[in-house]
Formats: C-alpha cells, sequence, structure tokens
C-alpha cells in the first residue's frame, strides 16, 4: 500500500439476500481483528482514552451507533446522519465494508452497505458487470455540497490521519477509487472457466492524484540525480 501511494484498502464481500443472516452472524462473531489491527496501528490506547470522540464528524456519528467496541450487527446504511438496518432491495445484493487498512476507530464501519452510497452504487455496478480492475473519475471532495461525494471527505481524513507522510488531512484535489474483482477461483488456472469463475467480492482504494504524482515526481528527480 505505501509502495503505491494509496490512502486505504478496503474488503468488500459481496452478500446476497439468502446469504444475508449468515453473512452478519459471521461478521459479528470474528470482531478480533478489529482490535488486533488497532493494536498493530498503536490505535487501542487512543481508543480507550476516548481521544476518538472529538474527531470529524462521520466518526462521531458512526461512533454514536455502534458505542464501545461492538461491530453493528447488522448490515447498514446512512440515513442522514443516523445509522440504520439497510432495507434496500437492490437485486445485486448488498457490499458490506469489511475489514480495511489502515483500521480505524470506528467499529461502525464494518457492514456499511457500499451499495447504498451514491457513488459507490454506480462504480460496483461497473465492476460485476465488466469483472475487470475499474478507476473511476476524479472528484474534488473539497466541495461538500456535492450530493455525489457525501460523507467521503470526512472518510478520506480518517485513513490520511493514520497514514504516515500523507499529512493529517485532505486539502484539494482529485480523488478516485479503484475496484479490483474478487473471484471465487484463481483466475488463470487452466481448470477455471473465466465465464462461470463466480464474482464474490471486490477490494476497493482511494487514490489521492496530488500525493500520488508529488511522490511520483519526488522518485524520478531522484533516480535521475543517481
Amino acid at each position: 500500500m505505501d509502495l503505491a501511494d494509496l490512502v486505504s484498502i478496503i474488503f468488500l464481500p459481496f452478500v446476497t439476500k439468502e446469504t444475508r443472516a449468515g453473512w452478519e452472524a459471521y461478521s459479528y462473531a470474528h470482531q478480533e481483528w478489529f482490535e488486533e489491527a488497532l493494536n498493530l496501528q498503536g490505535d487501542m490506547a487512543r481508543f480507550e482514552k476516548d481521544e476518538y470522540t472529538s474527531r470529524t464528524i462521520l466518526e462521531s456519528t458512526w461512533i454514536r451507533a455502534t458505542p464501545g467496541m461492538d461491530f453493528w450487527p447488522h448490515i447498514n446504511m446512512l440515513n442522514g446522519t443516523e445509522l440504520v438496518y439497510d432495507t434496500s432491495e437492490n437485486p445485486l445484493g448488498y457490499a458490506p465494508w469489511w475489514q480495511f487498512c489502515p483500521t480505524v476507530l470506528v467499529p461502525g464501519l464494518v457492514n456499511y452497505n457500499t451499495l447504498s452510497h451514491p457513488t459507490r452504487k454506480p462504480n460496483i455496478e461497473a465492476l460485476m458487470r465488466i469483472r475487470k480492475p475499474l478507476a473511476t473519475v476524479a472528484w474534488d471532495y473539497a466541495d461538500t455540497s456535492d450530493s455525489q461525494t457525501v460523507g467521503k471527505k470526512a472518510a478520506l481524513n480518517m485513513f490520511m490521519n493514520r497514514r504516515k507522510n500523507m499529512g493529517n488531512y485532505y486539502q484539494d484535489g482529485p480523488v478516485s477509487d479503484l475496484y479490483f474483482p474478487i473471484f471465487e477461483q484463481v483466475p488463470g488456472n487452466e481448470e477455471v472457466v473465466p465465464e462461470t469463475n463466480k464474482l464474490v467480492g471486490a477490494l476497493t482504494a482511494y487514490v489521492y492524484w496530488q500525493v500520488y504524482f508529488d511522490n511520483s515526481k519526488s522518485i524520478h528527480i531522484q533516480s535521475t540525480m543517481m
């Protein structure tokens, strides 16, 4: 992730209406990774001191909805600033957040249905259709009045705050999402038929192009001086 200058990586399993109950039970029962990740990052001490409560509006929203260290027990969505049970009837099912890096002090992010977000929904639907890596259009998150980027500036800040050499907060400039399909069987195996290989999830990542190209320029200058 550091080599690629990605702000974050998030795993999105694809869950159907039929597998929803099983997924919710599994994800709620397997919360140990969250605390382990926070410990590796050195964030558990901050969590225990309640320092996280003074962070962004989005963080505060999720924290109010999920006090303590518990995940929300169901696939959820945001209704304004309120976290609610996801009652959507998308025929494609759900694409909830699961494990993410860096891990931020917001357990409620787990099981947030990204197919309920106005920009992520068409992107994930496109990924399901083309079944190939996808780079989205670049958005300027500085315009907080844009309904297409609602909540994404605050989410980006949470990740940037925990990444070294990126500063604490997003200023301005284009940001894109990358999506990589995850298949049930490893593509390329001669026994795997691409057309019938089931798409079971995706990895998505934020790319802050301003940081990406600044670092690329620095690497280029260093290489030409050697």
